[in-house]
Order: structure tokens, then sequence, then C-alpha cells
């Protein structure tokens, strides 16, 4: 795939499937195009490439998000879709490929929290929360014959996610972008669209007990209030992560993914914000250990 500055030439592959290029309107009219989201909500669809589904996203945030958060997921521990940088008529934005396999039936996070709670879409996100996914999930594998098995494998994933949003500064998990894979030999969860991390909100959208989208801070004390030891060091040694020297590993693998390095003006964006993250992070941590030795 040909790059410009790192960022794929969507334009080039479009034009070899013979999509009239023209302007976004001649994309999008396009049979071979299958629109998602449309602007001015946000740009998504997806089209079939040398026998590969793709999935082109418009940045509504830096499209490096996308791409550092991969590899920060995957230092935590943790598997997400994978993302490269494109470009479409000026618009910057990543690319995946179809995560989906045959054998696996995938299920929208969302969609089991309705189907347990008996609620509509628009209330979804008030049970996006650790303690109604626990009972959602406790429903809909009650059957199965390694069920602790299954509700301890989701749950300790799910609490990892809530400490990586909290570490990260994510803001947008909500129940429309986790998913659940489920074939013959393992249930796991699939994540994808991690580009709000470093929320100046300082909100977190999967929350400990209460609805949706909390102060940062305010779960992260109910978390260490009620949680097991175990839980509580895991936010402390993950916090490596967000090092400079990570970053500087995180920056690298990107560029030997693009073949091209970061711009400078990016890479200080990262470091310095989460220097700063880093820091609330410790200072809050310090302050809760002294208030429970009080």
């Amino acid at each position: 795939m040909t790059r410009n500055n790192g960022f794929i030439d969507l334009n080039k592959i479009l034009r070899k499937i013979n999509i009239n290029t023209t302007n976004l309107n001649s994309i999008l009219a396009s049979p071979k195009i299958t629109l998602i989201h449309q602007p001015p909500l946000n740009l998504v669809f997806s089209f079939e490439y040398e026998q590969e589904t793709y999935f082109f996203k418009h940045s509504s945030e830096t499209p490096y998000n996308e791409l550092v958060s991969f590899y920060l997921l995957q230092d935590f521990g943790l598997n997400s879709l994978e993302y490269d940088l494109a470009e479409l008529k000026f618009r910057k934005g990543v690319l995946s490929k179809n995560f989906k396999k045959e054998d696996t039936n995938y299920i929208y996070l969302e969609d089991i929290l309705m189907d347990y709670w008996k609620i509509d879409i628009i209330d979804v996100e008030d049970y996006n929360n650790l303690e109604d996914i626990w009972d959602a999930l406790e429903n809909r594998y009650q059957n199965y014959e390694n069920k602790r098995e299954i509700i301890e494998k989701l749950m300790k994933k799910i609490v990892d996610i809530f400490l990586f949003d909290i570490i990260c500064g994510n803001q947008d998990r909500h129940s429309g972008n986790l998913v659940i894979a489920e074939n013959q030999d393992d249930v796991d969860i699939q994540l994808f669209d991690n580009e709000r991390i470093l929320s100046q909100n300082e909100i977190v959208s999967l929350t400990m007990n209460d609805n949706s989208r909390q102060n940062l801070w305010i779960a992260l004390k109910k978390f260490l209030k009620i949680s097991s030891d175990d839980f509580k060091k895991i936010i402390t040694e993950k916090l490596w992560i967000i090092s400079d020297e990570n970053l500087d590993w995180v920056f690298q693998r990107i560029e030997n993914t693009t073949g091209y390095p970061i711009p400078e003006n990016e890479e200080n964006y990262y470091l310095e914000e989460f220097r700063n993250r880093r820091k609330k992070i410790i200072t809050f941590l310090e302050k809760q250990e002294q208030r429970k030795k009080k």
C-alpha cells in the first residue's frame, strides 16, 4: 500500500477497485462502499480489497491515538483491534481489518446488558458498570459447565479495562465498543475504538457501581475502597506502560508499522500528557494511603 508521510493513500486503493474518488459524495455513493456512520457525527465505512474487509474511520482526535492505544493495551496485557494510519481526501483517520472469525459468535456488551436488564438502547449506559455487567454475565453463562472460569476471566479483563482507562484517561468505553467473542474453545473480549485517551474531561464511561460517565478520581477512589489488595496493586504495577521509556518503545513500534516517524509535536504531546497523568495518579494513590493510615 502506498503511503504519504506514514498514512496509507486510501484514494489510490479505492481507485484500484474502480471507485470514483472525485469527492467524498462520489466515494460514498459507490455500491462497493458500506457506510456505517456518516458526517456530521463521524465517517466510518467498509470496503473489500484483495479478499479482505477493511474499515476506515475518520479520527475526530489525532489518528495516532488509536495506534498508541493499541500498543499500550498490548503492554497492559489486553487485546485490541490493530489500526494503521490512512488518509482519504484530506481526512486523516485509521484503517483496520475485519477481526471476526467464521467459527466465533460475537455479541456486544450492550446487547448482553439490554437482554438481562430488559432495557432499551437509550438506557443501556446506565448499566455499564462492574456490578451490573457481572450480573448480566452470570445470567448469560449460567448453563455453561465452566461458568465460573468464564465469569472470572471476563470480569478480570473488564476490571483491567477499567484500570487501563483510568491510567490512560480514556473516556469512551461505552458498552457498544466492547465485544465478547464466543466459540467452542474459549470466551474472550475484543476491544476497539480507543481514540479518546488523554481526555481532558477526566471522565470514565465504564464505572464501578453507579451510572455511566463518572469522574475518574471518584471511580478510582471507590475501586480502591472496595477491591481486594491484588487488584489494588495492578494500577501501581501497570503505570510503567505510560513511562517515557515505554512510550519511546511505542513510538518505535508505530514507526515500524507505518515506515515513518511520529511527528515531533505528537511525541511531545504524549510524553507531556502521560507524565502529568503519572504524577496525578501517584499523588492520588499516596493521599489515599495516608488517609487509610489515619
